[in-house]
């Protein structure tokens, strides 16, 4: 009996992992890693007789069949190397997830005891088992049994079970459709060469199997002119996009040119503001100089003259200020009656000095100053905007 201790086998593959001085063995090359799990190939092995694992109690995968490979060790295919296993015991191997013994023709006894994590288990060709003890498992000896009775493909170099008349699920063959015709063909085909319809294109000759209506040659060029049509239908969904761009692109040049137009208008629009606002600035300041110059106090006493034309000068600045609050914070239809209200209110105070035409013109131009500076802050709330548009 072959005895297979994984603690010796488990070391290697450590090793050679491991340790980059480590040589290369035959264990390495064996027991690997692959897809997440340990996998051990004994296919090439040699075995002749019992075989028993042990201490394998991470192994994932085996593979002990007798089937013809090459071998990485020699190169060579294995046709004296095949196994001649008579019977397995894997009862130490609980985490065994897939086995596969195909074809070994002497196995007569299985022992997959414990392994309760095995869902792939291939056992074609082993015609002479009739032992499999399998507790805790999820198979019956029953069904094991009987999945090694199953012959395997007769398609040349098919190793699948055949269960479909010796044929595999996709070698399987089936007979011709044509009533009386008994020939064999391929389970994706309906009727033989002999019974294919004629290609429907007019004037070929050529015939055709089903499902297809056009004969081979024809059915290339099918291929080809709905392969031709795509790309012209692709190329037109290009052209659109292209042409859309385009569109964007002169839309785009568009609008910069009405912004730019635009700016240009609000720019002369704020330079004469601003020539505006000079000219109303130096022509307020004449009639606050001329009213100042009027606001002068006829009392002998120094001081009660000084406080007199101080409270002159103060009321005029507050008049003025109060001209500017009309325009900024006044809604526009009441504007007129604040005004006059103050016009009336600077009469009384002011009334001994300066006359009502002075008085009138000075309110005036104030109000006149300040709305002024509000359409220059607006513009340029405007020139803002069309800035930051510019830019994106």
């Amino acid at each position: 009996m072959i005895v297979l201790n994984g603690n010796e086998w488990v070391l290697a593959l450590y090793n050679y992992g491991q340790i980059s001085t480590a040589p290369m063995s035959e264990y390495s090359l064996r027991y690997m890693f692959k897809d997440g799990r340990l996998i051990l190939d004994l296919t090439d092995y040699n075995i002749d007789g019992p075989l028993k694992l042990i201490n394998f109690t991470k192994l994932g995968e085996l593979d002990c069949s007798s089937e013809r490979k090459l071998s990485p060790l020699t190169k060579e295919y294995n046709d004296f190397s095949r196994n001649k296993i008579t019977s397995i015991d894997l009862s130490q191997c609980p985490n065994l997830r897939k086995l596969n013994c195909s074809y070994n023709v002497n196995l007569t006894e299985l022992n997959i005891n414990n392994c309760s994590n095995l869902t792939n288990i291939n056992v074609t060709g082993c015609i002479n088992l009739r032992k499999v003890i399998c507790y805790n498992s999820p198979y019956s000896p029953t069904e094991i049994i009987e999945k090694a009775q199953t012959p395997l493909c007769s398609y040349a170099g098919c190793r699948e079970p055949g269960n479909y008349n010796g044929r595999c699920g996709i070698h399987r063959k089936h007979n011709c459709k044509e009533e009386g015709c008994n020939s064999q063909i391929h389970i994706s085909q309906e009727y033989c060469s002999s019974h294919r319809s004629s290609c429907t294109i007019f004037g070929c000759s050529f015939r055709t199997s089903s499902p297809y209506d056009y004969c081979a040659y024809h059915k290339k060029e099918r291929e080809l002119e709905r392969k031709r049509e795509l790309e012209r239908k692709i190329e037109q969904e290009r052209e659109r996009v292209r042409e859309r761009e385009r569109e964007q692109e002169r839309e785009g040049e568009r609008a910069r040119a009405e912004l730019d137009q635009k700016k240009g208008l609000l720019l002369r629009a704020k330079n004469q503001l601003q020539e505006q606002i000079v000219a109303k600035e130096n022509m307020l300041m004449h009639l606050i100089s001329s009213a100042k110059s009027e606001l002068v106090s006829k009392s002998i006493f120094p001081a009660k003259r000084k406080e007199k034309e101080a409270a002159y000068q103060n009321y005029l600045d507050n008049l003025l200020t109060s001209q500017t609050q009309i325009v900024q914070q006044v809604p526009r239809q009441n504007q007129l009656e604040r005004q006059n209200q103050l016009e009336q209110q600077a009469k009384k105070q002011l009334g001994k000095k300066l006359n009502d035409k002075k008085i009138r013109s000075l309110c005036q131009a104030q109000m006149e100053l300040t709305k002024l500076e509000v359409n220059l802050a607006e513009l340029e709330k405007g020139l803002l905007q069309i800035q930051i548009s510019d830019r994106l």
